[in-house]
């Protein structure tokens, strides 16, 4: 649950279901990037020779990269050329709710707020208990303050590491 995907030939095969939540489009874009990379991070397959080898990739067989199915759920928007990308918390309830129906197994959100939310917290709730596991990014403000879905106890809250294999500055935890 991202900003959308584009065709990228790491993802080949990796693509089974596409919905935009906020805007519409019926055809798969990624106007910011962002979507595509996360899902590259997941599903990007092994032993291609290309990119990076996704952390879902199965191993360097072409049977054993079909192992993650990615159905691609937008719940951003842009305003104009000039601003970021944005979801609001009705386009992530709207998200989960369809990924609920999709039948999705595990939702990742790369996203997050630092304003508690009734709304949110009922929907990962629920999407919890219909059996869904949830990866949240912690956030990349460096600090400590609460980030919403991550902070919910029905979540799997992630930061993300340097090189090395540290925690980097950026991550919150």
């Amino acid at each position: 649950l991202d900003t959308g995907i584009t065709q990228h030939p790491d993802l080949v095969g990796r693509i089974v279901g596409w919905k935009d939540c906020v805007q519409g489009k019926k055809t798969i874009y990624d106007d910011n990037g962002h979507g595509t990379h996360v899902a590259g991070i997941i599903a990007a397959q092994s032993g291609n020779q290309l990119g990076i080898q996704g952390t879902g990739s199965g191993g360097e067989t072409a049977k054993a990269n079909q192992i993650i199915d990615l159905v691609v759920i937008d719940a951003f928007s842009k305003v104009n050329e000039k601003t970021e990308d944005s979801a609001t918390v009705g386009d992530v309830v709207k998200a989960l709710s369809y990924a609920r129906e999709t039948g999705c197994k595990i939702v990742n959100l790369s996203l997050g707020t630092q304003a508690q939310s009734q709304a949110l917290e009922q929907a990962v709730t629920e999407t919890y208990e219909s059996g869904v596991t949830i990866v949240c990014a912690a956030g990349n403000d460096g600090g400590t303050t609460a980030t919403y879905p991550s902070d919910y106890d029905t979540t799997i809250s992630v930061i993300n590491i340097d090189a090395s294999g540290a925690k980097s500055d950026r991550s919150n935890y």
